[in-house]
């Protein structure tokens, strides 16, 4: 389970068309679940292993690649500190929603719509800078007479 599940806005964008909007869900972990994670891993693929000594011929060349790919996946749990666990956004070429992949929080991704088969590239959406009014905001100091009660 994560510490802290976050929105995060995004755009996805196909070669020359207008960009869309969508939103994905990145989820934190702290050292605990990192951990627990980890070992999951490790002892997933080990135990795969120990499973694969039962297929003839097969097992002299998986176990061996099983017990080194179990601390290599083990370290690879462990260095991932978030991840995006959904999401949905607009295509841009077919305008039908699309779910995001599960995967690495490492942007930008690249992925492909479910109905027109197009590949898309998905980035954080800028942050959107409040519009400058032109009004003056008064000063901290000035008083506003009409509402001081005497």
């Amino acid at each position: 389970m994560p510490t802290a599940c976050q929105q995060i806005l995004i755009t996805l964008t196909h070669e020359q068309l207008p960009p869309t909007n969508g939103d994905v869900t990145v989820c934190h972990y702290n050292k605990r679940q990192r951990l627990i994670r980890m070992l999951k891993w490790w002892g997933l693929v080990w135990l795969s292993a120990i499973v694969s000594v039962a297929i003839p011929v097969a097992h002299f060349v998986l176990v061996p690649l099983l017990l080194i790919a179990g601390p290599i996946a083990a370290v690879h749990q462990w260095r991932q500190i978030s991840r995006i666990t959904n999401g949905k956004g607009i295509c841009p070429n077919c305008q039908s929603v699309t779910e995001i992949t599960k995967g690495p929080n490492q942007w930008p991704i690249e992925d492909v719509c479910r109905h027109c088969r197009r590949f898309l590239k998905i980035e954080k959406a800028p942050c959107a800078l409040p519009s400058r009014s032109t009004k003056s905001l008064p000063s901290p100091n000035t008083v506003n007479y009409n509402q001081v009660n005497v």
